[in-house]
């Protein structure tokens, strides 16, 4: 669903639907027009894309759709818009789920490859095999190179991050990877790269599913913790601990619940700078945090 201006009101109706020919229809499918179980959407300002899980594919539009059941104009993963076999190769995926764009890059968490592919320049064409691979094709596994079931991906610019979701943890490279199986250069979650613990904590995590950050700060939606961690500052070592906690009252509780205050498995998270956006699944519903004003969370853009 695409809104043309950020909802102000609540129940506030969407402009228009993809993957649909109208507001009614819920088909899935596949093909040129259709969409079965989408995972996460990400937009460079210009493009929109797609993570279409259960087609083991990503769909790019070259421009925001302006009307119903717009076609995608290149689909990656496949080698056209009808084929949805999943596969280990550069050019195939398993079940995708995020994904990101800088406008000059694209960046793809395939997550049950246990990788993620990196393209560096967007692709214009069907079915073009991805740059680089970070983690090893279909092989789950722990350490500094290796990814289980990696839920997000994110580029802020300068560092790369992964959501290493059943390993409970975020990786920080420093700066994009040149070649692949490139070792990340900081762990969030864990004491160290061999661990991979679920826990409760300001520094623990418990698959986390969605990653962002304006080079300043980092966001995690930390999923089964029913929360979202804040770090002020990128962290720069191994297990540093979150400043700011939402969706709890402290670093310890991590109960599910409803109100303005409590979450209940938070699956993605976006900002623009102003809003923070948080969507929940078993609550069905996305929040909107007002990074300015504040009254409740006292957060800034940059926490200044």
């Amino acid at each position: 669903l695409i809104f043309k201006t950020i909802p102000r009101t609540s129940f506030a109706p969407a402009d228009i639907v993809l993957g649909q020919t109208d507001f009614t229809s819920s088909t899935a499918g596949s093909g040129i027009d259709k969409i079965t179980s989408p995972d996460k959407i990400h937009t460079d300002g210009k493009r929109l894309f797609c993570s279409d899980f259960n087609n083991h594919r990503v769909l790019i539009w070259n421009t925001i759709p302006t009307a119903n059941g717009a076609p995608a104009n290149v689909v990656i993963g496949q080698p056209d818009f009808s084929t949805i076999t999943s596969g280990t190769t550069p050019d195939k995926m398993n079940n995708p789920t995020g994904v990101f764009s800088d406008g000059k890059r694209l960046l793809v968490a395939d997550r049950e490859n246990h990788r993620v592919l990196i393209w560096n320049t967007i692709p214009t064409s069907n079915g073009v095999k991805a740059d680089i691979i970070l983690g090893e094709s279909g092989v789950a596994g722990g350490g500094p190179t290796m990814l289980d079931s990696p839920s997000d991906v994110y580029f802020d610019g300068k560092k790369l991050f992964v959501a290493d979701r059943n390993n409970n943890r975020i990786l920080i490279w420093n700066s994009l990877p040149l070649q692949s199986g490139t070792p990340a250069d900081i762990v969030l979650g864990q004491p160290d790269f061999s661990s991979n613990v679920a826990n409760v904590s300001s520094r623990n995590l418990s698959f986390p599913s969605a990653i962002f950050s304006d080079q300043r700060s980092l966001y995690v939606s930390d999923q089964t913790n029913n929360r979202v961690l804040i770090w002020k500052n990128i962290p720069e070592s191994n297990f540093a601990p979150a400043d700011i906690v939402l969706g709890q009252p402290d670093f310890t509780t991590n109960s599910a619940g409803l109100g303005r205050n409590k979450m209940d498995t938070p699956l993605a998270i976006a900002s623009d700078g102003e809003r923070l956006f948080v969507a929940e699944n078993t609550n069905s519903r996305l929040l909107v945090f007002n990074l300015n004003a504040g009254v409740e969370t006292k957060l800034g853009p940059h926490f200044e």
